[in-house]
């Protein structure tokens, strides 16, 4: 399913965002939401190491998209992050977003940013008010 926005702005997954990261998430059934992503130099926070900051949005988005994936627009009310290892620029890193549990209001789901060793790099838990269903 996809979303139409409003202005389509989002800087992680806005298309008509001239500097966001025009990313596409891949809805998965079930509530699972997945994209690769290839930092940039100018993504960086310390030398050749991607701004946790951008990080943070890129898991934000992964688990909102995995909530779309259930056709529900979400709202983001909590999220915790934790670094593992660094996100280096140039690398491929695989964003994976899971939803957790399905409630009345709230969506409990957590996310991860796995590097192409294969290893964990960062991981994240974070609830979404249920904004409006989509069919």
């Amino acid at each position: 399913m996809s979303f139409d926005y409003e202005e389509e702005k989002c800087y992680v997954c806005g298309a008509k965002n001239p500097e966001g990261l025009k990313l596409k998430f891949e809805h998965i059934p079930g509530g699972r939401s997945k994209v690769k992503v290839v930092f940039e130099p100018r993504h960086q926070g310390y030398d050749n190491i991607v701004h946790g900051g951008i990080i943070g949005a890129v898991l934000d988005d992964s688990m909102a998209h995995a909530v779309m994936a259930l056709n529900i627009l979400p709202i983001t009310t909590e999220m915790k992050i934790k670094f593992r290892k660094p996100v280096l620029v140039g690398e491929e890193i695989l964003f994976e977003g899971m939803v957790e549990k399905v409630g009345r209001k709230i969506i409990d789901t957590s996310a991860k940013a796995i590097g192409p060793d294969g290893d964990l790099r960062v991981e994240a838990e974070g609830q979404f008010y249920v904004g409006k269903t989509v069919s």
